[in-house]
C-alpha cells in the first residue's frame, strides 16, 4: 500500500487506474488489491470514473512522510513525471486534435513539470541535474504547440525559462538557446519589443557559446 499512497501524494488532481498503474510499477491485480485494502481503511477516495485521490490532510501527511526519505522521493517524482512526460509525448505534438487530452489532466502535467524542477534543484550528481534538465525540456518540445493553442502563454515562458536556466547550468547552451527562441517567439506574439529582444539576445548567445 506504500507504493499506492506514496504516488497519490504526488498527483494535483484525481488519478486514474491506468495513471497510477504507470506511477506505482504495480502489476495490475496488484494495484486493485492495494486500492481495496485502502478503501476498506477508508485512506483513499473512490470517485464513481474509476479515479483515485487522498483527502488534503492525508495528502499533506504522506507527502511529507515520502520526502523525509529523499532517495524515496526522487524514485517516486521522477516516475511521476516520467508517466506524464509520456503521456504529453502521445498527445502533444503539432495536433491540436488530441490536445483536449492535455486540458483534461493539465493539473498533473503542471505539477510534473513542478516535480522536475523540484528533482533538479535538489543536492544531486551532475549526472543526476543533467537528466532532469534533459527530462523538463522534453515536458517543452511536445506541448510548445499545446501552450500557444491554449493560450497558456505565461506558462510557456515560465516552463522554457526554467528550462533555459536549467540547461544553462550544465552547459547544454545548443538547447537553452531553443528554450530562448521560444519564450522570443511568445513575446513576438504579445508585441513585446523590450522582452522580445532581451531573448533574442540570450539565444544568440547562448549559440555562440555553443559554437
Amino acid at each position: 500500500e506504500i507504493a499506492t499512497l506514496y504516488s497519490l501524494s504526488l498527483f494535483a488532481l484525481l488519478a486514474s487506474f491506468e495513471a497510477l498503474l504507470g506511477v506505482t510499477e504495480l502489476s495490475r491485480n496488484a494495484l486493485e488489491m492495494s486500492i481495496s485494502r485502502l478503501d476498506a481503511l477508508s485512506i483513499i477516495n473512490i470517485m464513481d470514473n474509476e479515479s483515485y485521490g487522498l483527502h488534503p490532510l492525508t495528502r499533506a501527511y504522506v507527502s511529507k512522510e515520502l520526502w523525509s526519505d529523499v532517495v524515496t522521493g526522487l524514485n517516486f517524482g521522477y516516475r511521476y513525471s516520467k508517466y506524464w512526460l509520456d503521456y504529453s509525448i502521445r498527445y502533444g505534438g503539432v495536433s491540436y486534435k488530441t490536445f483536449d487530452h492535455l486540458e483534461k489532466e493539465w493539473g498533473n502535467i503542471q505539477s510534473a513539470y513542478e516535480h522536475c524542477y523540484k528533482l533538479h534543484s535538489l543536492n544531486q550528481s551532475d549526472d543526476q541535474r543533467r537528466q532532469i534538465a534533459l527530462f523538463a525540456s522534453g515536458f517543452n518540445d511536445c506541448l510548445s504547440r499545446f501552450f500557444i493553442f491554449s493560450g497558456r502563454w505565461d506558462e510557456g515562458i515560465l516552463y522554457n525559462e526554467k528550462c533555459y536556466l536549467m540547461l544553462t547550468e550544465i552547459d547544454n547552451y545548443r538547447m537553452a538557446g531553443w528554450h530562448a527562441y521560444r519564450i522570443m517567439e511568445f513575446f513576438f506574439l504579445r508585441g513585446d519589443e523590450e522582452n522580445h529582444k532581451k531573448w533574442r539576445n540570450n539565444c544568440n548567445k547562448s549559440w555562440k557559446l555553443e559554437g
